[in-house]
């Protein structure tokens, strides 16, 4: 049990991933970058050795990904972005996960995703140095 709640910290969904964006959030972009991808290759390595799969947790994975699609039309922020980009891909790893498929093939299919969004990030700060718009 106690490792389940460490996978919903590592691959968070809604309303844990709320806590956990802000943490993210705080990070500067070095350590945001590493922050992301260690959580999300560890959640996805415990996935492995861990069934997590209850009801309440598949619906609350659902609203995430729905959740979270939706906030992504609003964003102005490359930062914030990827934060919920990597919320949308940590629930879609549990749902794969629930459904039976290999936690490895999706850790090999979207970490190159997620590497791609924070290098991107990590460039356009280099260059820029602000990347967005503050309200």
């Amino acid at each position: 049990m106690l490792i389940a709640v460490l996978v919903l910290f590592l691959l968070p969904v809604f309303p844990i991933s709320m806590l956990v964006n802000k943490f993210l959030s705080l990070l500067n972009y070095k350590f945001f970058s590493v922050m992301i991808l260690a959580l999300f290759i560890s959640g996805n390595l415990i996935l492995l050795r861990v069934d997590v799969n209850f009801p309440v947790l598949q619906f609350f994975a659902v609203f995430t990904v729905f959740f979270y699609s939706f906030r992504l039309l609003g964003v102005n922020n490359l930062k914030t972005f990827i934060l919920y980009l990597y919320s949308i891909i940590s629930s879609l790893a549990l749902l794969w996960h629930m459904i039976g498929g290999d936690s490895l093939e999706f850790l090999a299919l979207k970490t190159p995703i997620l590497i791609s969004f924070l290098a991107l990030y990590a460039f356009l700060l280099s260059q820029f140095g602000i990347i967005h718009k503050k309200v």
